[in-house]
């Protein structure tokens, strides 16, 4: 598979790798994958009200420090992720933002008859910013998990893979992690997820830059918890 990579910097390393994915994915990746099999109730009970959105984000900012210590331990260096903020970046990030929506909204269409009955419930108890201050928390909320997710899901996942299995199997890894903790929206949210996370990854392995899909994510985010 092309890339605009470059060379691998980094070697795959088995213990390390599972314990910053478990520390950072595990506990929801697990929950949600029981409440796929579970009733649509035990969906519900994992959809992000303004609760659980707090919760994230204090869980997140929580562990990352403890992840952040293993991979300085480890010899990762900041420069290994590609993240050069840049106002072209931006740029990027916004159009990313609206092809990532635009293709996602198209595979929802496709599978309306399953999604309706299982996202349905996703909409309905979408957290709503209320407030100068909720809005600019939601705001908040929004970055850190944009940061979180896109540096560890896409950065780190196959800047550690590619090395030793390669891109294609990395760039797969990658998107097989994102879905995992989304599935508790059920079956009809599987290609929706599948075509975003193809969409961000393609765009970091041809381009080589994260920056992007951290705004593109971001503002994916905000857009839903203010709407």
């Amino acid at each position: 598979m092309q890339h605009n990579l470059g060379p691998s910097r980094r070697e795959f390393f088995a213990p390390e790798f599972f314990l910053v994915v478990l520390l950072a994915f595990g506990l929801f990746s697990v929950a949600s994958v029981r409440a796929l099999f579970g009733p649509l109730t035990g969906r519900a009970a994992l959809l992000f009200d303004d609760h659980r959105v707090w919760t994230l984000m204090v869980y997140q900012l929580s562990v990352a420090p403890v992840i952040i210590y293993i991979l300085w331990e480890r010899g990762w260096k900041w420069l290994d992720f590609s993240v050069t903020v840049t106002p072209r970046g931006v740029l990027q990030g916004l159009g990313l933002a609206a092809a990532a929506y635009t293709l996602s909204s198209a595979a929802l269409i496709l599978t309306s008859t399953v999604a309706t009955a299982s996202a349905a419930p996703a909409l309905a108890a979408a957290p709503m910013a209320t407030g100068f201050f909720a809005m600019w928390g939601m705001l908040f909320a929004s970055v850190v998990k944009a940061l979180f997710e896109e540096i560890l899901v896409c950065g780190y996942v196959i800047q550690s893979l590619r090395g030793r299995f390669g891109v294609a199997l990395a760039v797969n890894a990658s998107i097989a992690l994102r879905m995992s903790f989304h599935l508790y929206q059920g079956p009809g949210a599987f290609l929706t997820f599948a075509v975003f996370g193809l969409v961000f990854t393609l765009f970091y392995i041809r381009t080589g830059r994260l920056w992007p899909l951290i705004v593109a994510h971001a503002l994916l985010e905000a857009v839903q918890l203010a709407l």
